[in-house]
């Protein structure tokens, strides 16, 4: 079941103002201008982002090299699996039927194997803000 962030003129304005500090403008502009990351389950998130399956694809590769272990990467089914931080993650980016990219992301704890939704939300957000900044490779 998806739970989507609701938009609404308090959270604009709130992103505006997010926006003039330092260091949150690109966090801003992927979730105003590319989509919110929304969690999908206990261990899962997701975002829809206004880019190509190829460029989300290798914005989440980019993104495992850079904060973690990529241990497979598929790119025609679009499945990449790696470890980030202490979490097995896996992630799948799929095009949708507007041709955009839905980006999901699972992550789970190595340690008790528990669900590990923060890990799965700041990985969907760094992918969004990586393809938002527009150097996804």
């Amino acid at each position: 079941m998806e739970v989507p962030v609701k938009r609404s003129i308090p959270a604009l304005a709130l992103a505006a103002v997010l926006a003039l500090l330092p260091g949150c403008a690109l966090f801003v502009t992927a979730a105003v201008v590319y989509g919110a990351v929304y969690t999908t389950g206990e261990d899962s998130a997701a975002v829809t982002l206004q880019a190509s399956k190829e460029d989300a694809f290798e914005a989440a590769r980019a993104y495992v090299n850079a904060k973690g272990l990529l241990n497979m990467a598929h790119p025609y089914s679009g499945r990449l699996e790696g470890r980030i931080w202490d979490s097995d993650v896996t992630i799948d980016v799929e095009e949708t039927e507007k041709g955009d990219a839905r980006v999901d992301v699972k992550a789970r704890r190595l340690i008790g194997f528990k669900p590990d939704r923060a890990a799965a939300t700041t990985i969907a957000e760094g992918i969004a803000a990586r393809v938002a900044s527009g150097a996804p490779r």
